[in-house]
């Protein structure tokens, strides 16, 4: 009855496990023939399936739009956009997959750090080409600004530039009118002394002079002498220095015309402004100068990075589930069976070596056996060897004496 209801069981929860959530469970890294024992997983692998392709298609979106602000180009933005998608796939995928529940969260921190490092940089790298797509129209309009101030730049350069051609020239022609007033000082210091005594002389014929009587009387008449006089001062003036003032008016006439055949540099000009470089610098510039944007701004950013960590977040604070601990026992067999089997193949290898050195040590005993009696042998020979010598050297001795024997007492006496 218990094993019916068990199986009734397994074929609900295998109903569970199909179509859209098998799909997320495999995406999450989930073993499917573990997770259908644990039915209450189900719901929670499945979510963490699909943020993971929200973050691949948020990626995705992401590096279309970075690819056609630079190229322009709908086409390759959509096929870069598609590649950089599923790479961020594979990457989350294997994060959340790889990261496995230990029995203590500061056990699960060595592990948790580094693909949480990893997580921030897939984040920021989705949330940059985001940022300047939503903000696409003020950063429009800042690019212009940065185009305009580029303009006035180059038209600033170019002005320095020609002024820097034509500031020697100025200096000489302002030497030569400086001198050329100098001449001109007396004439025309005398000019405006004729301009008043002729006012005075027409009030004075008006009755409005000193006399206050009208017509030409003596006082007229002196003051058109004076006239006369200083008129005559002036022209002889005049005269004397026009050749001066002719040389001075040509010089300042031949420098206009070297001015003028300078010709003054165009400033550069500023092309479309469309790169991702400008549109950071637009951006940035936009959150300098209104915090309502930095603040938007920053809000985007911590809203990708939370939907890119989430998945890191939720199986870091999620207690550990049954799943998990299934996971766990298996891991845990695994180990000892491969253990085992290191055991076993030690001891193996441990066997042959003893079985080599027993080989070994009676080759060894039997090879000093045979040594000692070769040994033995040598012995025994060099023993007949020796006694037969003295055998014969004292044969030898004795037919000697016999030959000779007072010679042999008289040399060994």
């Amino acid at each position: 009855m218990e094993e019916n209801i068990q199986e009734q069981n397994n074929r609900e929860f295998a109903t569970r496990l199909t179509g859209v959530n098998k799909i997320l469970c495999r995406i999450a890294g989930a073993d499917l023939t573990i997770l259908i024992q644990c039915p209450a997983e189900i719901s929670r692998i499945a979510r963490m399936g699909a943020i993971i392709i929200s973050t691949a298609v948020l990626a995705a979106c992401s590096m279309f739009f970075a690819i056609q602000a630079v190229t322009q180009s709908s086409p390759a933005g959509f096929t870069v956009g598609l590649i950089w998608g599923g790479v961020i796939f594979l990457l989350d995928s294997y994060i959340i997959a790889s990261y496995k529940k230990m029995a203590s969260k500061w056990k699960e921190l060595p592990i948790v750090f580094p693909r949480l490092i990893l997580a921030l940089i897939l984040g920021f790298s989705i949330s940059i080409p985001m940022e300047l797509k939503v903000f696409s129209n003020e950063i429009e309009q800042e690019i212009k600004l940065i185009k305009q101030e580029k303009e006035l730049e180059n038209k600033t350069i170019a002005e320095s530039i020609y002024k820097k051609q034509i500031n020697p020239i100025n200096e000489q022609k302002a030497i030569i009118e400086a001198s050329l007033i100098t001449i001109l000082k007396p004439v025309q210091d005398l000019e405006l002394l004729i301009q008043r005594l002729n006012d005075s002389l027409i009030n004075e014929k008006a009755g409005k002079g000193p006399s206050g009587k009208r017509g030409d009387g003596p006082i007229v008449k002196q003051m058109e002498l004076n006239i006369m006089n200083y008129t005559n001062r002036k022209n002889q003036l005049f005269k004397n220095d026009s050749v001066t003032i002719q040389n001075y008016k040509k010089s300042i006439a031949d420098q206009d015309s070297i001015i003028a055949a300078i010709p003054k540099p165009d400033p550069e000009i500023i092309g479309s402004l469309y790169g991702i470089a400008v549109q950071l610098d637009g951006l940035k510039r936009l959150k300098d100068k209104n915090k309502d944007v930095a603040l938007a701004y920053w809000i985007f950013v911590l809203l990708i990075l939370a939907i890119e960590t989430s998945p890191l977040f939720v199986k870091f604070f999620t207690p550990k589930g049954k799943y998990d601990f299934i996971i766990g026992m298996d891991d845990y067999l695994v180990e000892l069976e491969q253990k085992k089997r290191q055991s076993d193949r030690h001891q193996e290898i441990n066997a042959e070596i003893e079985s080599y050195n027993d080989v070994n040590q009676i080759r060894k005993e039997r090879q000093n056996k045979v040594n000692a009696e070769i040994m033995d042998q040598i012995a025994t020979a060099q023993a007949e060897i020796a006694i037969r010598a003295i055998t014969v050297w004292k044969e030898n001795q004795l037919n000697e004496v016999d030959r000779n024997l007072e010679s042999f007492i008289t040399t060994n006496g």
